[in-house]
């Protein structure tokens, strides 16, 4: 009676529920509206049209090292959370023991030795500790969120190494598509450098305007061996993600050129949709979880422990009557107790566990604001690059414009060779610009998709949008 009053008194911890305290933005600030392009899919990478790169990224998806040590981490975590389970039955062992003894006889004052003692004994045993304060229970779920936390792990995992096998392909592309421009930009340069020298035995031109023509042509082949080098490099890159030596995994790997690429077209979405489109937010809310579980496990751990134990089994000293009733043998006990000089200890286990959950929760909380500022900039660079590529690409036509009729003029003796050299520089360097900011129209639109989760979708979102 005075245990069941006791327990009555006492109410189990209960677990707090992780609440991220941050309200979702009615729209992205860098959406203007005008897109009403779906999402990213699961196999976002398809979209910029690159067979080569979508088998890169499913045997990356397959071999990478990450990979596998992210999945092996979810492999404990489902064992951990097995074991929590597990501690929540009774425990319980069988023992078989034959016993073969004789006491002292001198001890208790007899002349003659004692006989001798034998006995067989069979018997089981359970102990189990009634979980009233809820502390196992809050482990297991612990455990559970720690396993939700570690399949958000292997997803998180998966989007990064694809987003790193897309990043290096882009460059590695965009990096032929510049040695592909510096080829023609070079040939230019000798065709004028020969018509150049041409003037010159004719009486024309000078050998000075040779010479700064000669310069050109040598800058422009100066720059193909450190394209080569940085695509090659790039290509490189690709095997410790590709979880293979380079010889294995990249021999014979020529990239194509960025124009040959398709430029995806990407919709936000709704930002309140962001934070089950995140493997990352739904890791770290996940990790909150189990955090809170920890403290109401450390908070349950303060209070009494409440066992039961049983015991049932035979003894006698011959086979033939061991299992005759009289050989039945059983005990049950019942206990509380109150650890005493190591309470202060668990009370400042509660203290560790509660800072341990405010620092998950601003962890939580800053991830969050960080993904809506993730998707923002990415929006922002999209229109910012697309408007920079307009402009550049009416620079190169009216640049090109003027550069081919200087080159004809060049060649019926009619133009100023500092106007040519100017209109060449600006041909060559506006060339390369727009590839290098179409490669940043490229990687803004794979940073958006990493923004938005790749695709990925928590069991909510993906049970509300199957249903119809």
């Amino acid at each position: 009676m005075i245990l069941a009053g006791f327990v009555a008194a006492c109410a189990p911890p209960s677990i707090e529920a992780p609440d991220a305290g941050i309200v979702p933005p009615s729209r992205h600030l860098a959406d203007d509206g005008r897109t009403r392009a779906p999402g990213p899919g699961d196999a976002w990478w398809r979209g910029f049209g690159s067979p080569t790169l979508d088998r890169l990224v499913e045997t990356a998806l397959a071999a990478n090292q990450d990979i596998a040590a992210a999945a092996a981490r979810l492999d404990q975590a489902t064992a951990h959370r097995r074991m929590a389970r597990a501690e929540l039955l009774p425990t319980g062992e069988a023992t078989a023991a034959r016993l073969v003894s004789r006491d002292s006889g001198a001890a208790v004052g007899s002349p003659a030795p004692l006989p001798i003692t034998r006995l067989w004994d069979l018997g089981f045993a359970t102990t189990y500790e009634i979980d009233v304060w809820g502390r196992r229970a809050a482990g297991a779920a612990s455990a559970e969120s720690s396993e939700r936390a570690g399949e958000y792990d292997l997803a998180v995992a998966r989007l990064t190494v694809a987003a790193a096998v897309v990043d290096a392909w882009l460059e590695a592309a965009a990096l032929t598509e510049r040695t592909r421009v510096a080829r023609a930009n070079l040939a230019l340069a000798r065709r004028i450098r020969d018509a150049l020298a041409r003037r010159v035995e004719a009486g024309s031109s000078t050998t000075i305007e040779l010479s700064r023509q000669d310069y050109v042509v040598a800058r422009q082949e100066a720059t193909l061996p450190s394209l080569s080098r940085a695509a090659s490099r790039q290509v490189l890159a690709l095997a410790p993600l590709l979880g293979a030596t380079p010889e294995a995994a990249v021999a014979d790997l020529h990239p194509e050129g960025l124009a040959r690429l398709r430029l995806p077209e990407v919709g936000a979405g709704v930002p309140s949709t962001l934070m089950l489109r995140r493997p990352d937010l739904a890791a770290a809310e996940a990790r909150l979880a189990a955090a809170s579980a920890d403290v109401a496990a450390a908070r349950a751990a303060l209070f009494p422990k409440i066992g039961l134990s049983a015991t049932l089994g035979v003894r006698a000293p011959t086979t033939a009557t061991l299992f005759s009733p009289q050989a039945v043998t059983w005990s049950a006990t019942g206990s509380l107790t109150q650890e005493i000089f190591g309470l202060p200890a668990r009370i400042e286990e509660v203290s560790v566990q509660e800072a341990r959950r405010r620092e998950l929760l601003a962890g939580y909380r800053g991830a969050i604001v960080s993904a809506f500022a993730d998707v923002d900039r990415a929006l922002v660079e999209i229109r910012r690059d697309a408007e920079e590529e307009r402009a550049l690409r009416r620079a190169l036509a009216a640049s090109r414009r003027g550069y081919e009729l200087s080159v004809e003029q060049l060649e019926a003796g009619a133009i100023d060779l500092t106007t040519l050299l100017d209109l060449q520089r600006g041909v060559f360097e506006t060339e390369d610009a727009l590839v290098q900011i179409r490669l940043a129209r490229f990687r803004a639109v794979a940073d958006l998709c990493r923004a938005l989760g790749g695709g990925w979708r928590r069991e909510a979102e993906a049970a509300t949008a199957a249903t119809p």
